[in-house]
């Protein structure tokens, strides 16, 4: 199955990923950019990636030597199912739940909660440095675009 695995991995391709278990965690491919961490290869690209099992705040930016190239379902293969498995009238159902109990996002109506969560899936800063202490960031920073995407922030 491997050497059908086209590089790179397109946004939505599921694969197993090592994670800081080290266990093999199922991922979706969130975004994709030219790897900024230390050490990185001209050329090479991180994926950001969403922890199926997990909370969205553990999502997190990963090399390709993390990823089981072999456990690879392409985006092609997932489009014929609605997210998780899940029928039409069950994701809605679901999606409808979602909205009605999601108190911290109680201002935005449901276009608008759409385009906040599109705008902020992305984790744009993995850590920040403030004197002695190094912190693992949970979530999307608004920053300006000339600090980030960084590896960590100084």
């Amino acid at each position: 199955k491997a050497s059908e695995v086209v590089l790179p991995l397109e946004v939505g391709t599921k694969v197993n990923c090592l994670w800081r278990d080290d266990k093999w965690h199922q991922v979706k491919v969130i975004e994709r950019r030219p790897a900024v961490s230390e050490g990185a290869a001209k050329g090479e690209l991180e994926y950001y990636v969403h922890y199926m099992e997990f909370n969205r705040r553990l999502d997190e930016w990963v090399k390709l030597s993390a990823m089981d190239l072999g456990s690879v379902v392409l985006c092609e293969e997932i489009q014929g199912t609605e997210a998780g498995g899940r029928t039409r009238n069950q994701k809605r159902k679901i999606d409808t739940e979602a909205e009605k109990h999601d108190e911290e996002h109680a201002e935005f109506d449901p276009a608008s909660l759409r385009e906040h969560e599109e705008f902020t899936k992305v984790k744009n800063v993995n850590r920040i440095e403030m004197g002695k202490f190094d912190v693992e960031t949970w979530y999307f920073s608004p920053l300006p675009a000339e600090v980030t995407p960084c590896e960590k922030l100084l």
